[in-house]
């Protein structure tokens, strides 16, 4: 075996080691990321906010969205962000959409969006000063994506 094969060889291995190393250190991020999520499924201010969304926050067309207090207008934006946030996430392909469908937790995105989707509009809308045309387009586009699965 000539020096350049011995090279060649040393150079195939280190290329296979590196490809396998950037393998499996996306599987560990992407590991990683389903456990912070599923973890923030549990977490007690996010189930409170969003009990809050789902049970007590008015809705309909003729709510004053400009009235709701800061408490609460802290619970609806902090499940608007978090599910905006898993959205941007599958969207990117760090967490996989099967992880919403046929669970619970696509059940509580899938009716947080039903009940939330006055106030994005509100938001998006001329009428405040935080008007944001994208504003929840993440939460949106996961909402539709586990709607085909519901609806």
């Amino acid at each position: 075996m000539t020096f350049e094969m011995f090279l060649t060889i040393v150079t195939v291995i280190a290329t296979l080691t590196s490809a396998f190393m950037v393998v499996l250190n996306y599987w560990r991020i992407r590991g990683e990321t389903i456990r912070q999520c599923f973890e923030y499924f549990r977490n007690e201010d996010f189930i409170k906010a969003r009990e809050y969304v789902q049970k007590d926050l008015p809705i309909g067309h003729n709510v004053d969205y400009a009235k709701i207090n800061s408490e609460d207008k802290f619970k609806i934006l902090l499940v608007i962000s978090t599910m905006q946030q898993w959205g941007i996430l599958v969207r990117k392909h760090y967490l996989p959409l099967s992880l919403f469908i046929n669970s619970d937790e696509g059940n509580k995105v899938y009716n947080c969006y039903e009940v939330l989707k006055d106030y994005i509009l509100y938001r998006k809308s001329d009428k405040t000063s935080a008007k944001n045309d994208y504003y929840a387009d993440d939460f949106r586009w996961l909402y539709k994506r586990i709607a085909k699965y519901y609806d």
